[in-house]
């Protein structure tokens, strides 16, 4: 069993005035450096936000382009279909009025 100690009230008083008194001084310090460690946590966090915004950006003009090409694509594949359809009436027109 450990031995107990009593304090008078005017210990007590002189320990919660010096408490008081510093109170403030540690608190800054202790906040201080946790402001430093959050600070430089949210310039990670920016960094890596500014880094992901790039890769979505590059991910959105890539599939523009890729959109860019098979519109293109489809475009000669309809100019194509189009014409053999033309040239399918024209021969069934033809053979229509010929044969």
């Amino acid at each position: 069993m450990e031995p107990t100690m009593e304090l008078s009230a005017e210990v007590l008083d002189s320990i919660g005035r010096y408490v008081r008194g510093n109170l403030g001084s540690w608190m800054r310090d202790v906040t201080y450096e946790r402001d430093i460690e959050v600070r430089e946590r949210m310039v990670r966090l920016e960094e890596e936000l500014k880094a992901q915004r790039e890769l979505m950006k590059q991910g959105f003009e890539q599939n523009e382009r890729r959109f860019e090409d098979m519109r293109s694509h489809s475009t000669r594949w309809f100019t194509v279909m189009s014409l053999m359809l033309a040239a399918i009436g024209v021969a069934v027109t033809v053979s229509t009025f010929v044969g």
